[in-house]
């Protein structure tokens, strides 16, 4: 999804600046009244309004840590505990206010387009500026609160609705100025215009979650913004001096006099909020550590326990999130399938425009997770072996044809998704150099705890009929990263892979299997798996080559279920048939896997689609995957995505 962010060099600007100065050349309306003022009006506190999570500053917070990837930094913590308590702690006095404050002027001036985490940190500053006018001269107060006041009006003439900048800086940030600083003409007029804008964001819903999650690290910021914001909406945040007619008429509207805030916003905004909050618990793992960031579950205390934000995320829905909230940190222990489990949301999340999913064998994190994230021409993964971190990273991607290297020339795209008891599949394709295209799936087998990774290397059906590529020789190698905490097993004999835990508490957690490649490394094979060792720069990396012609197709079976790590396995290539006779590779391929007793089939068509025969199936479909059963020779079918299916 391609968000809409305001060009924020652009001379439409309402401010100028001095060059080598942060001095603005225009003053705010009504300053020299504001400042001559004989005492400030009262305003509600910040414990009025949020309540426990305010104490100490935590409710601003939350998110930051998963945003930046670390403990929030001291000026962070100061002016945060400054803002709520009125004071800092012991430990963040040396902090020095006055080139604290210089130096957000400075980021706030800085033409680009702001982040995210600039946008939170805008409101941090202005939630603190009462506080501050008494700390700092008065230039630079001045010049900060201009500074915020030309961001929240840029963001609000160019941003798009459902950009999460519209929220945060054309919303949060405007309703924040106005409860602060209410005796000030410029900002007190800004409330009913950022209620609108919080109402325009919550408007969009499904397009507003989708540019809040894109990338996933910054969601919880966002939501953090928009659990503030129902705060500040619906709570009498502006002092009332004296009352009038007018303001009765007004209040009988909303119970803070906006006609913007009544019962359509708070609809809007719990739906929005509950979808949104439903991908942030989802996207988190033991500890309330979050999918792609590199917050530790220390760095993000904030956003865990009774006061934090996850906490404050169930309140959308109870009934769906308290339990899933429970599974997903595995603070309790389920006794197998979860009991509560009819409450919970679906186990299988994507979004297109953000380019993001989350595939569950259940909510259960004890049952491992797998997190896509397919923005832009780089994909990357986390998948959970039970709590572990068995891969995490970019999946990196080699394709050779002729002996010339190719080049993705796009972006991913989702092209199949499927969900149901049994399965949940993702396929993605992305178009290559050369009048090629790579199609990646995901399948995760719920009960079994087996998830299927494959590439194919496909002609774009698009090409011109005079381009024959059926001959070409076509070498693909996919590297796929290895967890922090992972020790990497080969086997000596067998091209099979054990991941464990470093500690080696948790023995083994995950069995890699190349299903396409000869099971003993003596003899020949297409398909090859090694481990890449790790470097100063880089983890350890699972290396999975292969070759072919015209069309190759390369699965991995990834097995997370630790009782069958004991059993006899095999897998073996099956052989196609159609119409008699044996098909090539290129054609279609089929492989076996075995544990134990239990066996799975794979069927992927790679050629025309015409009905084939593997293993006593018949069958007309692009992919195929089983339970076999060797007794009475029966497939139970998991699923089968036929050919107009993507």
């Amino acid at each position: 999804m391609t968000t809409n962010f305001p060009d924020m060099a652009s001379p439409e600007s309402s401010s100028s600046t001095v060059e080598g100065s942060s001095i603005r050349a225009n003053r705010i309306d009504g300053w020299e009244e504001f400042l001559k003022r004989p005492s400030p009006l009262r305003v509600a506190s910040v414990r009025d309004v949020f309540g426990e999570p305010s104490e100490g500053g935590q409710i601003y917070r939350w998110g930051v840590a998963v945003a930046t990837g670390a403990a929030c930094d001291p000026v962070t913590e100061a002016i945060t505990r400054l803002s709520c308590d009125g004071k800092v702690r012991k430990k963040d006095r040396d902090v020095d206010l006055l080139v604290a404050v210089d130096a957000a002027i400075e980021q706030f001036n800085d033409p680009t387009t702001p982040s995210l985490t600039l946008a939170a940190s805008a409101v941090r500053w202005a939630v603190a500026v009462d506080r501050l006018l008494e700390i700092v001269e008065e230039h630079r107060a001045h010049e900060l609160l201009r500074s915020l006041l030309d961001l929240h009006e840029a963001i609000l003439s160019r941003a798009s609705m459902e950009c999460p900048l519209h929220l945060i800086l054309g919303g949060e940030l405007g309703l924040t100025l106005a409860w602060r600083l209410p005796d000030l003409e410029a900002t007190r007029k800004l409330r009913d215009m950022s209620i609108e804008a919080v109402a325009q964001w919550c408007s969009g819903e499904d397009e507003s979650v989708a540019s809040a999650i894109e990338g996933a690290v910054n969601s919880r910021l966002v939501l953090a913004s928009l659990i503030r914001c129902k705060s500040l909406v619906q709570k009498k945040t502006l002092p009332r001096p004296r009352k009038t007619k007018a303001l009765e008429e007004q209040d009988k509207l909303s119970v803070v006099g906006s006609s913007s805030a009544g019962p359509a916003l708070k609809r809007t905004m719990r739906r929005t909020g509950d979808l949104l909050a439903t991908w942030v618990v989802a996207l988190t793992s033991p500890g309330g550590v979050s999918a792609f960031s590199n917050a530790s579950s220390r760095d993000v205390k904030d956003d865990v326990g009774g006061n934090g934000l996850l906490d404050r995320a169930t309140h959308f829905d109870r009934e769906a999130l308290v339990p899933a909230l429970t599974a997903a940190l595995g603070s309790h222990p389920t006794g197998g399938r979860l009991a509560w489990e009819v409450s919970l949301p679906d186990s299988m999340w994507c979004e297109n425009d953000a380019k993001l999913a989350v595939l569950m064998p259940e909510w259960d994190v004890r049952k491992g997770r797998t997190v896509i994230d397919f923005q832009g021409d780089s994909l990357s993964l986390e998948v959970f072996a039970g709590k572990s971190l068995a891969l995490s990273g970019v999946v990196e991607t080699n394709v050779e044809v002729d002996g010339e290297a190719l080049q993705s020339e796009g972006d991913w795209d989702e092209i199949c998704r499927f969900s149901d008891d049994d399965v949940h599949y993702l396929e993605l394709e992305q178009p290559w150099s050369g009048g090629w295209v790579l199609q990646r799936q995901f399948l995760l087998l719920r009960d079994d705890r087996c998830l299927l990774f494959a590439d194919t290397i496909l002609p774009d059906a698009k090409n011109d009929d005079s381009i024959d590529l059926t001959r070409a020789k076509i070498q693909s190698t996919v590297s796929l990263p290895v967890g922090p905490q992972v020790v990497v097993k080969a086997n000596d004999e067998i091209r099979e892979i054990l991941l464990g835990d470093v500690s080696g508490k948790q023995a083994d957690r995950a069995l890699v299997i190349p299903i396409s490649a000869s099971e003993w490394k003596v003899g020949p094979t297409r398909a090859k798996l090694h481990v890449q060792a790790s470097s100063a720069d880089s983890p350890s990396r699972l290396v999975f080559t292969s070759s072919g012609t015209g069309n190759l197709y390369l699965p991995v079976w990834i097995d997370f279920e630790r009782r069958r790590f004991n059993r006899d396995r095999t897998w073996r290539t099956l052989t196609v048939a159609d119409a008699l006779r044996i098909c090539r590779p290129e054609e279609a391929s089929a492989y076996r896997v075995q544990s134990g007793s239990e066996q799975w089939c794979v069927y992927r068509s790679l050629g025309e689609s015409r009905c084939r025969t593997f293993l006593g199936k018949h069958m007309m479909a692009n992919f195929f995957v089983s339970r076999f059963d060797m007794g009475d020779g029966v497939h139970e079918s998991l699923i089968t995505v036929d050919d107009e299916e993507v």
